[in-house]
């Protein structure tokens, strides 16, 4: 951490960062410092747990903060390492990671977290002060691989010539959140997803079909994910957020092929998803496929993904005001719904704020199940 980002040290960048996550951690939370690479130079045993974790040590932590600087080499693996022993503890759950670049000392870091134990859990958010790109793997890797978020702050302020040639914006810090695109299927599916707020993000693809849920790292914002099956394809529209990190997206099937008549109980050639979400047993519509299917309304402009075997009764709007529909895990008639938007009077369990209104879910499997996938993929025309 030798360079300036913006004319600032980095360590001083780290260390402001650090202050952050202090003033917002909870007066009964247990803190610790681990510091690596502060105490002697080309040393790969050099890291140290200079503040154990505990309640209170907020202004130990600063203290200690205020007396470190940076030596050299960066025993990263080795500091990974001592984090999973006190994982394993159950001293820590979760670590925040302020580096530069991965390992230097010939440590593969992410490895050192297949040691933690089925019962224990380490979850590792990166924030990266301008590790070189060929670095930039290893700790994606970790915050990853534990369900962390990677965070890069933009080297758009590091200049050789010094930093009077900076520019004078504050840099900006990026941020990668690991989740799951699912086709809820166990077919191999080939992924992408494409950018729709950001022109300057990647789009994202996957190297090969990947048999059930994908993992991979989106930054926060609406992207358009894509997956192509043998039989099938997968299309929807999902929205990242920063706590989102884990999170599963179900990808609904947007059209079905042969391959799949004698699942649909339908003959070969082409079928719509409106084949294959028909009225049943009082309901307006039910999903009769195994897959996730979506689905819009044009009198009312929503749109969502419904699940296999769920039903829903036809969407209701009245003079321009709120849009009601209940979800049902089972197509029996007359029942209470399992999952509603903007009930009346809703007794069953908790209800979430989103763009179409209120969305309420009952406490059955089935609801929780289904909730999350219904829930990012409603949609409402000019919302």
């Amino acid at each position: 951490m030798g360079q300036d980002i913006g004319g600032d040290p980095k360590f001083t960048i780290a260390a402001r960062i650090i202050g952050e996550k202090l003033d917002a951690a909870e007066a009964d939370e247990a803190l610790g410092l681990l510091v690596f690479g502060a105490r002697r130079k080309g040393d790969c045993e050099d890291w140290s747990l200079l503040v154990p974790p505990a309640k209170g040590q907020s202004d130990a932590i600063s203290d200690m903060l205020r007396q470190t600087r940076t030596m050299g080499k960066a025993p990263l693996g080795a500091a990974v390492a001592e984090a999973v022993k006190l994982a394993s503890t159950g001293a820590i759950d979760r670590v925040t990671l302020v580096t530069d670049g991965a390992d230097s000392c010939g440590i593969d870091a992410c490895a050192k977290l297949d040691a933690l134990p089925d019962q224990a859990r380490l979850t590792v958010d990166v924030i990266d002060l301008g590790a070189p790109p060929e670095e930039r793997d290893s700790l994606i890797c970790l915050a990853e691989q534990s369900g962390g978020i990677y965070q890069r702050h933009e080297e758009t302020a590091l200049y050789a010539s010094g930093p009077d040639n900076a520019p004078t914006a504050e840099p900006s810090l990026s941020r990668r959140v690991s989740v799951l695109i699912s086709s809820g299927t166990d077919d191999p599916v080939e992924w992408s997803a494409v950018p729709l707020d950001r022109q300057s993000v990647e789009a994202m693809a996957a190297p090969e079909a990947v048999t059930g849920d994908f993992e991979t790292s989106l930054e926060p914002g609406r992207w358009e994910v894509h997956g192509a099956a043998h039989a099938f394809d997968f299309q929807g529209v999902i929205t990242v957020t920063p706590a989102d990190h884990g999170k599963t997206f179900v990808i609904p099937a947007t059209l079905e092929t042969e391959g799949m008549a004698d699942d649909l109980e339908a003959s070969g050639g082409q079928i719509s998803n409106e084949e294959m979400l028909q009225p049943e047993g009082g309901f307006a519509i039910r999903n009769q496929s195994r897959l996730t299917l979506s689905f819009s309304d044009p009198a009312t402009g929503l749109g969502f993904a419904l699940p296999p075997s769920w039903a829903i009764d036809q969407p209701i709007q009245e003079d321009g005001g709120p849009i009601w529909l209940g979800f049902y895990a089972t197509a029996v008639p007359d029942s209470f719904p399992n999952i509603a938007l903007n009930p009346i009077q809703w007794i069953g369990g908790p209800c979430v704020q989103i763009a179409a209104g209120d969305l309420c879910h009952d406490s059955s499997p089935e609801a929780l199940a289904a909730f999350e996938t219904i829930r990012h993929s409603i949609t409402v025309a000019g919302k």
